[in-house]
C-alpha cells in the first residue's frame, strides 16, 4: 500500500513504484525499525499517551513480527513502498487498537 495510492484514478506504471520504493534497500533494516518502534512505544506509554496494555500489545506484535521475519515464516513484500509502512500494517494486524497511536 502506497501512501499516495488513492490520489490517482488510473493504475500507475510499475516503473513509478520502482522509482518510489525503497524496500529493496531498507528491508535489511527491519530489526532497527522494529527496535525504534519499540522505543517509541515505550516513550508513549511513559508519557501517558498509550496505556500499559497498548504497550504490551505493540511489544508482543513487534517481537512476533521480528521472529517471523528472522525465521523466514514471514517474507517482506517486495512490492511494498518501504519497510516502516510495511511493518506498520503488520503492527496494526498483530496489536489491535494501535491505529490511533500511528495517526492513521
Amino acid at each position: 500500500m502506497q501512501l499516495w495510492q488513492g490520489r490517482f484514478q488510473k493504475a500507475l506504471d510499475p516503473k513509478t513504484n520502482d522509482f518510489n520504493s525503497s524496500i529493496k534497500f531498507d528491508s535489511r533494516m527491519f530489526r532497527e525499525d522494529i527496535d525504534g518502534s519499540l522505543a517509541h512505544a515505550s516513550m508513549l506509554c511513559a508519557q501517558g499517551i498509550i496505556s500499559a496494555q497498548d504497550l504490551a500489545q505493540i511489544t508482543d506484535g513487534l517481537k512476533a513480527i521480528k521472529a517471523e521475519i528472522e525465521s523466514g515464516a514471514l517474507e517482506i513484500d517486495p512490492n511494498a513502498e518501504d519497510i516502516p509502512k510495511w511493518l506498520s500494517i503488520f503492527v496494526c494486524i498483530c496489536a489491535k487498537n494501535v491505529m490511533r497511536c500511528m495517526g492513521s
